[in-house]
């Protein structure tokens, strides 16, 4: 409703003459966790507590929400950034996670990223600096300590897996891994040089050279 309102405000000024209007972005977190007028009357009105089976009802309105607002922000200085949940694939062929809400909501956004993560170790992070705060902090580590926290082998964050499922201004199903430590957060330039390796930038010209 926020979304469409605003929209069809910013189209009647367009039309209007106006055209020095402000960005906007919207951040929906997330689709999965709206909630229609219908939906609320049975979580916490007057029809709460009543269980009552959507029959594939709920993706079709997920799918009904994002058309319309692929629809309302189209030539607009407007974007809407919305996440969905994933899950385990149950089918044995194909990528290991999928959507859920069924792939309507896929095929009326604009661009879709599929996120997922696996833990990042030590001896695997990039940044130099990172490495060298732990070397810092295990000295003051006893051995035994120092084992039981798994060594250079220690979880100290996520690596994340972004990988193209749909773009409008890009190849599909690339993907890149992002190193995400829990002591500094997203390295702006994780990932860069697997991308440069992809568009040819940089190329191995033989073992052990780039």
């Amino acid at each position: 409703t926020i979304i469409a309102k605003i929209s069809v405000d910013y189209q009647a000024q367009t039309k209007a003459g106006e055209t020095d209007l402000p960005p906007v972005v919207f951040v929906v977190d997330s689709w999965a966790a709206a909630l229609t007028s219908s939906q609320w009357d049975k979580t916490g009105g007057k029809d709460a507590g009543k269980v009552v089976g959507d029959m594939g009802q709920r993706a079709k309105q997920l799918g009904d929400v994002v058309n319309s607002v692929t629809h309302l922000c189209a030539g607009l200085p407007i974007m809407v950034l919305g996440i969905q949940h994933i899950m385990d694939n149950q089918d044995g062929y194909g990528r290991k996670h999928k959507t859920t809400g069924g792939n309507k909501l896929l095929y009326y956004a604009s661009g879709c990223i599929l996120l997922t993560k696996k833990e990042l170790k030590l001896e695997d992070v990039d940044d130099k600096d990172i490495k060298d705060s732990y070397a810092e902090l295990d000295k003051g580590m006893l051995a035994d300590v120092k084992k039981a926290a798994g060594g250079d082998r220690r979880f100290i964050g996520i690596t994340s897996t972004a990988e193209i499922i749909k773009s409008r201004v890009s190849k599909p199903f690339s993907k890149i891994d992002i190193q995400i430590p829990y002591s500094k957060g997203v390295d702006p330039y994780s990932g860069l040089f697997a991308l440069l390796m992809q568009e040819g930038i940089i190329y191995k010209g033989s073992p052990g050279w780039f």
